[in-house]
């Protein structure tokens, strides 16, 4: 990490910020530019192992489901709810910020901003199906807040709707 770092600043004038900046193994995971990066598994036979370092190792590049939650959770579109002693869930609430805009469509269109942006970003991603739970959650805060715009009881009047 040293050499690197000497050798970026001197001769291409970089700084590496040295709390950001880490090195770790690639079975581990790691986040980059909002992907989860792993390397691959082979199949033998029912299980999943990881490749040996002779191999061709595939990297795949997942959808942070988590840290996407805990993003919008922080933003008011999703908020944590506690099933029992120990379980807690994520589900979708209002926001409360987009109930008074002029029109229906401007706060359907605002949510629509966000689908196409998350689902345009991880495009390249394997298992974008992951994806489709925060979607889910993103959809339900957008009837919600339609609900609450029109004094309907629940999102599911506001579907249909």
């Amino acid at each position: 990490m040293q050499v690197i770092s000497h050798f970026l600043c001197t001769y291409m004038c970089l700084e590496i910020n040295t709390s950001k900046t880490k090195i770790i193994h690639h079975t581990s995971g790691i986040i980059f530019l909002g992907y989860k990066i792993e390397s691959g598994c082979a199949c033998v036979g029912s299980k999943l192992v990881p490749q040996q370092l002779g191999g061709n190792i595939q990297l795949r590049f997942k959808v942070p489901v988590q840290n996407l939650l805990a993003r919008y959770k922080s933003r008011g579109f999703l908020q944590t709810a506690k099933l029992g002693q120990n379980k807690e869930r994520v589900v979708a609430r209002r926001l409360d910020k987009w109930i008074f805009l002029s029109s229906d469509l401007e706060v359907v269109s605002r949510f629509q901003a966000i689908f196409n942006g998350l689902r345009n970003y991880y495009i390249g991603s394997h298992w974008r199906s992951s994806l489709y739970e925060v979607l889910y959650l993103l959809k339900r805060s957008c009837a919600l807040t339609l609900a609450h715009r029109h004094k309907l009881m629940s999102g599911k009047k506001a579907f249909i709707r």
